[in-house]
């Protein structure tokens, strides 16, 4: 790359000539900053527009222009960063001019809501998916009938066979046994199919999933639309699941996600995106729960010691919320 492009690449031109421009432009303060030609938008679309020469020569240059990977992607992430920016600017700047001021605690549950729709509406749309068969369990169930068979019943559920001996879907956690492994590898595709829909803040997609490959139960798990004494004991649950050494990882995900347990959700993570969302999601889920317990008039301190008697809780909540 050549001097005078990398002088182009950081545009500070552009910059100073659109503060120029909103500073000398009429109407309020407010529309100066924000709206399609507002200040901040302005930065936001110079850094997009900067970010397209460098992806156009990744594909018909990119033997040439070495440092182009680069500089796309620190344009990428300026424009992203601008968008956050803008998002939480206005947000403070509408709760600046309320009367009278909000809760603090309102704000601040409304301020991670934003970000963690910042880190949801890039991320990569669900476009092509794995096949996963729709009936469930299938090479297990066959394998049990062979052994009725040859085995009866009664021995059936004694004998050391590392394959369960029942279909509930509580059957693998309960026996500490596996599936067969066809079985296992089309309920792991399953399920990073569900984690990936989470991620994109899409559960009614994830629990459509669910339903197209005739797993319902898993459709019903992932839904907390239950009032306040339901909602807490399935978010216990979740938290048993996703912190059960021998479950696997997209299960744990899964479950970690919507419950807020962050360590189950971090091993899948494979960006610094990832990484960011899967924080951000865990302090919005339990500052939501505080919200939850407030409204109810339940004493906090002791609803969290009740939620699981771990003491890594607590810990969690004291260094996020």
């Amino acid at each position: 790359m050549g001097y005078s492009e990398l002088v182009d690449a950081f545009a500070p031109i552009e910059f100073a000539n659109a503060l120029s421009q909103s500073l000398n432009s009429h109407g309020t303060n407010a529309q100066k900053l924000f709206g399609n030609h507002g200040l901040l938008y302005r930065y936001q679309r110079i850094a997009q527009e900067k970010s397209l020469p460098f992806k156009t020569k990744l594909t018909i240059r990119a033997q040439q222009y070495k440092g182009s990977p680069k500089t796309a992607e620190w344009w990428t992430l300026e424009t992203r960063l601008w968008d956050l920016i803008r998002r939480l600017y206005e947000f403070r700047w509408t709760l600046a001019n309320q009367q009278p001021p909000p809760d603090p605690t309102d704000s601040s549950l409304e301020e991670t809501r934003i970000i963690l729709k910042w880190l949801t509406d890039p991320a990569p749309r669900i476009t092509q998916t794995e096949y996963i068969q729709s009936n469930r369990w299938f090479v297990t169930r066959e394998n049990i009938k062979m052994r009725k068979v040859t085995a009866g019943r009664a021995a059936l559920s004694h004998n050391n066979d590392p394959v369960v001996s029942e279909l509930d879907p509580d059957a693998p956690l309960r026996q500490g046994k596996s599936l067969m492994p066809d079985d296992e590898e089309n309920e792991r595709k399953l399920l990073k199919q569900v984690f990936a829909y989470l991620r994109v803040g899409d559960i009614k997609g994830a629990q459509q999933v669910c339903r197209d490959s005739n797993n319902f139960w898993r459709a019903a798990s992932l839904s907390a639309s239950f009032g306040l004494e339901l909602n807490n004991n399935w978010r216990k649950m979740c938290v048993q699941i996703a912190r059960q050494p021998q479950v696997e990882k997209y299960e744990k995900a899964v479950y970690g996600a919507v419950c807020g347990d962050l360590d189950s959700v971090v091993p899948v993570c494979q960006t610094w995106e990832d990484q960011l969302w899967a924080h951000f999601n865990a302090i919005y889920t339990w500052k939501m729960e505080d919200v939850r317990v407030s409204e109810f008039e339940v004493d906090v301190e002791t609803e969290t010691r009740e939620w699981s008697g771990r003491s890594g809780d607590c810990q969690f909540r004291g260094r996020y919320c």
